[in-house]
């Protein structure tokens, strides 16, 4: 068999990583040969945040499940060595309505998830130094909502409505819980 470039990078002590939406480089099709990682989601991608070593990653869609069914998924990726990288967790979303991981903030070891087309959910966790996340935490958003940041104890969301609104929230560590409610 003919040796290929990520066999070639791991037998050279290389993590060989890859990461691809595209179908015509599918893993079924072989294009996964020799590397340590290789996802191939159409949607892998759809929200993307760093916070220090760590890297939040999501899809809005996971194979396997039926269309409209699709749960979405974010992972967290943490620097392993000086330039390699290592999946440490991945969180699913259960909502109905699909479109989990749309868009995502990370800061400070929080991780702020927006899903749902019509449920309007946002799932907050708290990611451990060694990138596990912790069990989500669910609100849900009063309308539409179209993005999201994050910094210290505050999450800014901008709404859909019959026009933009913005809302602040301020974390809320006390009781079993992270909550966010609304900033007055």
């Amino acid at each position: 068999a003919i040796e290929t470039f990520p066999e070639r990078l791991r037998a050279s002590g290389y993590t060989a990583v890859a990461f691809t939406g595209g179908a015509g480089v599918s893993a079924r099709f072989g294009f996964g040969r020799g590397f340590e990682t290789y996802l191939d989601d159409r949607r892998f991608g759809t929200g993307l945040a760093i916070d220090g070593d760590m890297v939040a990653v999501s899809s809005t869609f996971s194979n396997g499940y039926d269309a409209g069914q699709e749960p979405g998924y974010v992972r967290i990726l943490k620097r392993s060595t000086p330039g390699g990288w290592s999946f440490s967790s991945m969180g699913y979303g259960t909502f109905s309505s699909g479109n989990f991981g749309y868009k995502l903030a990370f800061n400070a070891g929080s991780l702020a998830v927006l899903g749902g087309t019509t449920s309007r959910i946002l799932a907050t966790y708290r990611v451990g130094t060694d990138g596990v996340l912790s069990t989500p935490a669910i609100t849900a958003m009063p309308v539409k909502p179209v993005q999201i940041a994050m910094s210290g104890n505050t999450l800014a969301v901008t709404f859909e409505d019959t026009v933009r609104t913005l809302g602040l929230y301020t974390r809320n560590t006390s009781g079993a819980g992270t909550t966010w409610t609304p900033s007055k």
